[in-house]
């Protein structure tokens, strides 16, 4: 037995139920209309998996970056406290961009060099 439109929007009176019974009544009523709710249907399924793919990048591109900080800041903790320098915090390193890390470091290997 099959509901007419009315009887599902009286059995379904929720708003998610209510549009999506009119959008059945109106693909029924015209195939160009469903073909139409289709093909927005899968643009908007395609955007979506679009944002979720371009999150997941941005995710790992963070990720990689902060894994490179983290290691410069600790080549130059360590490469600090073998020449005896400890002028910059954890931090104070962590405000540093990554060029300024790598000349920190350079200097500390080029002073550790002298030392010897």
């Amino acid at each position: 037995m099959s509901s007419t439109p009315d009887e599902l929007r009286r059995l379904l009176p929720d708003p998610v139920f209510t549009e999506a019974i009119g959008v059945l009544e109106m693909i029924a009523r015209n195939p160009e209309e469903k073909r139409y709710y289709e093909s927005r249907l899968k643009m908007q399924r395609d955007e979506q998996a679009r944002l979720e793919a371009a999150e997941a990048r941005g995710e790992e591109r963070g990720e990689a970056r902060g894994e490179e900080r983290g290691k410069a800041i600790g080549r130059v903790q360590l490469l600090q406290s073998l020449v005896g320098n400890h002028e910059s915090t954890v931090d104070q390193l962590r405000t540093r961009t990554l060029d300024d890390l790598a000349a920190m470091e350079q200097d500390l290997k080029r002073q550790l060099r002298d030392r010897g």
